[in-house]
């Protein structure tokens, strides 16, 4: 029988908080796990929700996991506010201004805020922006806030730190040392501040700890399967894009430019910050495995974006040049349907065969679609596909420039289409104006 999200949040708290010999009432339990549950299931997240929690919980020691449970409470970008329910207060000890906050730590502030300032290593005052530890920062403070009548300091301690950790995709600092060994050295700066006696060999251990917790975190970027690394992307996308949840509604652009965000970061991204390594956790040959597994992702899923951007880079110029910006469903179709028979771009395209320079692994994935199915897009990418088999990889990459160019407004989308193979503009224009009724002239006038 499948336990549901809260009841199992209830379980690990309560087996968590056992297995350190606390004493936590049943309903003080579910009161944690009901704040736990309402923040990180709330409709706003699609990744960041308790089933990452659990993932990132898996295997971890208890103290771990109470750090695994709370390490994304906050998330501003995607809940729009802090949770003040939980830690009343938190949006004046972080105030915003302009697009960062202002960290504030007054003179009667606990022991929860200063810690995991020390540990963050920010001080008052310190201007934190939402991708450099915010979110984090703020989760730290109310996991050790709401935790605190039951942990000891150097408990508090461990549930910071590998908070701390998971802040990702840090290169090593201007000193030359990598995220684990700031963090120890914060760790040892913090168990002097406050006395918590704790010996160097057990910051050590700390560390670790949360190296292999913030590995967890990020795992997704060593998954074996490149479509299912693409189905935890398409969360990521969705999560982050609001426009997106208008299914039906959200436009060519709108859809654009969620892709090119996440092909721009992807693009950004050094697979040698994702994982990291500390004494030894993890053996320096699944640390490499792991690396090398990233790389490989962000290549494959780089080349994914580039394909289904150079697709809708067509259909972008075609909707400008016939009117402008529309909702991607009225000249592809719906993506769901209460109809029998919807029409879909696919079925109104015709024969193509694959051009010999067709990644098969690539060209699977655009027909059978990512690993898991979205309630905002199709996993399934059949006009990529299409666009696809008729130019080949070298070809699509070559068209995926001349977009960029494009969605740059560096060349205008009729000068974009004349770099289109003119058998591959005519056969989607004429499929277009099949869908888009309201622009079936205009779109046959530019097939030709």
């Amino acid at each position: 029988m499948t336990t549901s999200g809260i009841n199992q949040i209830v379980l690990t708290l309560d087996a968590a908080l056992h297995r350190l010999g606390k004493t936590v009432p049943m309903p003080e339990v579910e009161r944690l796990a009901i704040q736990i549950h309402r923040t990180m299931d709330n409709p706003n997240r699609a990744y960041h929700t308790s089933r990452h929690v659990f993932d990132v919980c898996a295997g971890a020691s208890p103290l771990a996991t109470l750090a695994a449970l709370y390490h994304d409470i906050a998330y501003f970008q995607l809940d729009r506010a802090f949770p003040v329910d939980i830690l009343p207060g938190v949006d004046s000890m972080v105030e915003r201004v302009d697009q960062d906050f202002i960290l504030h730590i007054g003179p009667k502030a606990g022991l929860p805020l200063r810690l995991s300032a020390a540990v963050f290593g920010f001080s008052d005052g310190a201007r934190l922006a939402p991708l450099g530890g915010l979110n984090e920062f703020v989760s730290a403070v109310i996991a050790a806030s709401v935790l605190e009548p039951w942990l000891a300091p150097a408990e508090l301690l461990t549930v910071i730190a590998c908070i701390e950790a998971t802040v990702p995709f840090r290169p090593a600092g201007a000193d030359g040392a990598c995220m684990p060994e700031s963090l120890y050295r914060r760790l040892a700066l913090s168990n002097t501040q406050f006395g918590l006696g704790c010996s160097a060999q057990h910051l050590r251990g700390i560390t670790g700890e949360a190296v292999a917790l913030a590995n967890r975190d990020v795992g997704g970027f060593a998954e074996p399967d490149p479509a299912q690394f693409l189905a935890n992307t398409w969360l990521l996308i969705e999560e982050s894009n609001a426009a997106l949840v208008a299914v039906g509604v959200y436009t060519v652009r709108d859809y654009r430019q969620a892709l090119g965000r996440m092909e721009g970061f992807l693009s950004f991204l050094n697979p040698a910050n994702i994982f990291h390594t500390f004494d030894g956790i993890p053996p320096t040959a699944e640390f490499t495995a792991l690396s090398a597994a990233a790389g490989q992702n962000l290549e494959f899923a780089r080349r994914y974006l580039a394909g289904k951007l150079s697709a809708l880079a067509i259909i972008e110029a075609l909707a400008m040049l016939t009117g402008g910006d529309c909702p991607i469903s009225m000249l592809l179709g719906d993506i769901a349907s209460g109809t029998e028979q919807p029409a879909h771009i696919e079925d109104c395209l015709p024969p193509v065969a694959d051009h010999p320079d067709v990644d098969q692994k690539m060209l699977d994935v655009f027909d059978q679609g990512r690993r898991a199915e979205s309630q905002r897009d199709s996993s399934q990418s059949p006009l990529t596909a299409y666009v696809y088999r008729h130019l080949g990889e070298s070809g699509t990459l070559a068209l995926f420039a001349h977009a960029k160019a494009m969605f740059a407004e560096q060349t205008t989308p009729a000068e974009f289409l004349r770099h289109v193979d003119p058998a591959l503009r005519q056969a989607i224009a004429h499929g277009c104006a099949q869908i888009a009724v309201s622009r079936t002239a205009l779109l046959r006038a530019l097939a030709g």
